[in-house]
C-alpha cells in the first residue's frame, strides 16, 4: 500500500533544518504560518476577555502550551519519551518490513504534489487498485480508473519531491538520537 500523507511535520517536531530542533536551542521551531495562527487564538482569546491561565483550561491544555502556540512555537505531544517510542517504533518497522518505503517530505519544500491531503493506493490480490483521498470534513473512496491513474500520478510526484529513503531514515535517526 502507498501512503502519500506528505510531511516530515507530521512526526511532531521541528526539523527544518535537520536537527529535529528550533536550531539546536532545544526550544520549539516558529514557522510563519504558525506564528499567524498563534497571533489569531491570542487575539480571539484576549477578545473574549481571558488570560492564558482561565483559557488554557477551557481548552484542555496547559498554560505553557497555550503560550507555546500563541508563540507560533511547535510543540511535543506526550514529552521525550513518548517521541522516543514513536522514533523507535518507525525505526522497527522501516528496518524490519522491507516492503515498507519511508520518505520524509522536506519541510522547506513550499509546494508538493501532497498539498491536497493525505491519499492512499491499494492493490487487490487480483491488481485492481482502490484509492482513499482525504479533505477537510470527508474522505471519499475512489475506484474510476482514471481517478486512480491521476492518484498515481500524484503519489509519484510527491515520491520525487521527498528526500530519499536513506536520507529519511538518516533524519529519522538523527532526530531520535537527539533526543
Amino acid at each position: 500500500m502507498a501512503d502519500g500523507t506528505g510531511g516530515a511535520g507530521a512526526l511532531g517536531c521541528g526539523g527544518g533544518n535537520g536537527s529535529g530542533g528550533g536550531g539546536g536551542s532545544g526550544e520549539p521551531e516558529v514557522s510563519d504560518s504558525l506564528k499567524t495562527f498563534g497571533e489569531v487564538v491570542k487575539a480571539f482569546r484576549k477578545r473574549a476577555g481571558l488570560t492564558q491561565e482561565v483559557f488554557a483550561p477551557r481548552v484542555q491544555y496547559s498554560v505553557p502550551t497555550v503560550a507555546s502556540i500563541e508563540q507560533g512555537r511547535r510543540w511535543r505531544t506526550g514529552g521525550d519519551e513518548v517521541t522516543r517510542e514513536m522514533y523507535d517504533h518507525l525505526l522497527d518497522l522501516i528496518e524490519r518490513h522491507w516492503n515498507v518505503e519511508f520518505q520524509l517530505m522536506p519541510l522547506q519544500q513550499p509546494v508538493h504534489a501532497g498539498l491536497d491531503g493525505p491519499l492512499q493506493l491499494a492493490e487487490t490480490p487480483d491488481n485492481r487498485w482502490f484509492g482513499y483521498s482525504e479533505g477537510q470534513e470527508n474522505g471519499r473512496l475512489i475506484t474510476a480508473s482514471k481517478e486512480i491513474s491521476r492518484l498515481h500520478q500524484r503519489y509519484a510526484k510527491m515520491r520525487s519531491q521527498a528526500m530519499t529513503p536513506e536520507d529519511s531514515l538518516g533524519l529519522l535517526k538523527r532526530m531520535r538520537g537527539a533526543l
